[in-house]
């Protein structure tokens, strides 16, 4: 208490209460000492950088005026420098393409402003969000790590820590099933390139007028490298099981995948149980007029990737573009795309090989849409058909179903008839669960409410609210933007006042125990009440004025946002841009390494060197190593 006694007030107010991390050690074992003042600060805690000079913002100077140059270029062309055949899942950057140059007068003003001359901007002795010993306790983990395994959890509950042997053990008994998964000696990826590269020919020489559309395919082909899985706990579950992941990011694979997705995902939206989020659910249930003797049901397929029979499930994406009128003309290109998808799924795990022998390619972007229409065909051509009149509410999120049933006194056996028409859908299995008065859905609560149905939050219990803390050495606006986009999503998701209220002082004390002043939230709090009133938000919404990011690393100990601008002229070059009705200059931090970077390596790394070789010479030659080809 004495040590108390002399503390600042601030000091005291900023301490964090809530450090908490989930040990998944083997019970006897002794880990680093103290490694709860680390973790327990959150894997999305940024430790302060080390300082930046004043390079790095000269730097950043040519992408800012070559966004300029490409928004003076398309600002005759649209009233809202928006592109109509833009889309990210298949927008392939050209690194090589030169914009002309802006008005003569702006040119001028970012030649003046590339000759400027920066003075240093570090200072001599620069404040550090972490003591001396978390520090030392950092770089002892980061060597450390072939002995100790960081990793986040399932469902975003928290950082947990277990043993890399008690690791390597819990990931390989996931993949010791001899039905779902085969090791291999090599992964033949020259043979998966030059498959991809046939199909993509194949396409172009069909249809000559969309090469531009499907650059994606083989964009990054001849830099990929095959995907790694790796495992995370799901520490909800009794017992904890593995949420198997496979990262398929730099796989050969993975341009066609993304094609597939954008030719697909039309279809799935269209699918009448079809939801993307919880925000779209939630806005269709408070529509709905309350049934008094609605029954509400959530059902769940285990397993559904790995289930899911391939063939079948192109039969299914088959069935979905001959119903379009007429018949989708690139039809057979994407079942075999899809296939060559399906058919090379080869990933790696430290020192082995493996192939997934069954069920649609896990990591892949294809697979959840591809999931998405093999279960909507059943539910448009068997279950709607035959139960429509008893399914009040039919809505599923993946393989997460929400049901409010319709009873029917004349039809007593139509759940269990509803039922077995699930179990007839080829290779998933059930689980199902009754809910009398409400049920919780994704991140909802769903209940009867007067006339009408009411929702409210659902926070899982093993949740340990880790929001990033006081003194995490995040971006201006960070904190800000969180709490405003949590109460938004709050005030969303609660039908009733009372029940808005007591979560956002749950979240209040929350942010207290990770360290925030209390005058600092009670400010932060204000703002975002105010800014969720409709006018605020819709000033907000109707704001179309163009900006242009100039993009810097953050500092804390750095210059602040008006220094930069004053030492760069930048207040100056917005003028001159809106004259021209172009935007104005923002400068637009990007966040440091946080603790997640530093210490959890999701790709497990071969232990021998003969293992590493086997996979490089299974890769085949690289003759072009960059990635934008």
């Amino acid at each position: 208490m004495r040590m108390i006694a002399y503390m600042p007030v601030r000091e005291i107010d900023n301490r964090v209460n809530n450090l908490s991390f989930h040990n998944l050690t083997p019970e006897g074992t002794v880990i680093t000492r103290g490694i709860k003042t680390l973790l327990g600060l959150s894997l999305k805690f940024c430790p302060t950088p080390r300082p930046i000079n004043s390079a790095a913002y000269t730097d950043a100077l040519p992408s800012l005026f070559r966004s300029i140059r490409i928004g003076n270029m398309f600002s005759s062309s649209s009233s809202n420098n928006t592109r109509s055949d833009y889309n990210k899942l298949t927008y392939v950057p050209n690194p090589g393409f030169q914009p002309v140059s802006a008005p003569r007068v702006i040119e001028n003003q970012l030649t003046q402003i590339s000759n400027i001359s920066l003075p240093p901007l570090t200072p001599s002795h620069p404040k550090r969000n972490l003591n001396y010993h978390q520090r030392r306790l950092l770089d002892n983990i980061r060597h450390q790590q072939q002995h100790l395994k960081i990793l986040a959890t399932d469902k975003n509950l928290g950082p947990a820590v277990m043993t890399m042997e008690q690791y390597r053990d819990f990931c390989m008994a996931h993949l010791n099933q001899p039905h779902a998964y085969e090791k291999v000696d090599i992964i033949p990826i020259q043979m998966i390139r030059d498959r991809i590269t046939r199909f993509h020919q194949q396409y172009i020489r069909t249809f000559p007028s969309q090469q531009k559309d499907v650059r994606i395919i083989t964009a990054y082909l001849d830099a990929s490298t095959p995907a790694y899985f790796h495992g995370i706990p799901k520490i909800h579950k009794q017992p904890m099981g593995c949420r198997p992941i496979v990262s398929n990011v730099t796989a050969p694979t993975n341009g066609l995948s993304r094609w597939l997705t954008y030719m697909l995902q039309p279809f799935a939206c269209r699918i009448s149980s079809y939801i993307r989020d919880s925000k779209q659910i939630q806005v269709q249930v408070q529509q709905l007029p309350l049934l008094p003797t609605g029954e509400f049901y959530t059902f769940d397929v285990e397993h559904m990737y790995t289930s899911i029979p391939v063939e079948a499930a192109l039969d299914a994406v088959n069935w979905f573009l001959l119903r379009q009128q007429p018949p989708h003309p690139a039809r057979l290109f994407i079942i075999e795309g899809l296939r060559i998808v399906m058919q090379e799924n080869y990933f790696t795990f430290g020192d082995t090989n493996w192939k997934q022998k069954i069920g649609l390619a896990m990591g892949t972007p294809v697979a959840p849409v591809l999931a998405t229409l093999y279960l909507g065909y059943y539910e448009e051509q068997m279950i709607m058909p035959q139960l429509k009149m008893s399914l009040y509410l039919y809505k599923r999120y993946l393989d997460d179903i929400l049901i409010i049933w319709k009873p029917n006194p004349n039809a007593p056996h139509e759940f269990n008839r509803f039922r077995a028409l699930l179990r007839r859908i080829p290779g998933l299995s059930w689980t199902w669960e009754h809910h009398p008065n409400e049920v919780n859905f994704l991140d909802l609560w769903i209940y009867k409410f007067g006339d009408r149905y009411g929702i409210r939050t659902h926070q899982k219990v093993l949740n340990l609210y880790l929001y990033p803390t006081f003194s995490s050495a995040h971006p201006p606006g960070v904190q800000k933007g969180l709490i405003y986009g949590l109460l938004l999503k709050y005030q969303q998701q609660n039908t009733q006042r009372k029940d808005f209220i007591a979560i956002a002082r749950l979240f209040f004390q929350r942010l207290r125990d990770r360290g925030f002043h209390y005058n600092t939230l009670k400010k932060l709090f204000d703002q975002a009440i105010s800014q969720l009133s409709p006018l605020s938000r819709k000033r907000t919404i109707d704001s179309t004025e163009n900006k242009f990011f100039f993009k810097i690393p953050y500092d804390p100990n750095g210059p602040p946002r008006s220094e930069l601008r004053k030492l760069l002229q930048l207040d100056t070059l917005s003028q001159l841009l809106s004259n021209y009705g172009l935007g104005r200059v923002v400068i637009c931090y990007t966040r440091p390494k946080n603790l997640g970077n530093l210490l959890t390596r999701t790709k497990l790394q071969p232990t021998t060197p003969a293992a590493a070789t086997s996979v490089q010479d299974a890769r085949g030659t690289n003759p072009n190593p960059n990635p934008n080809g």
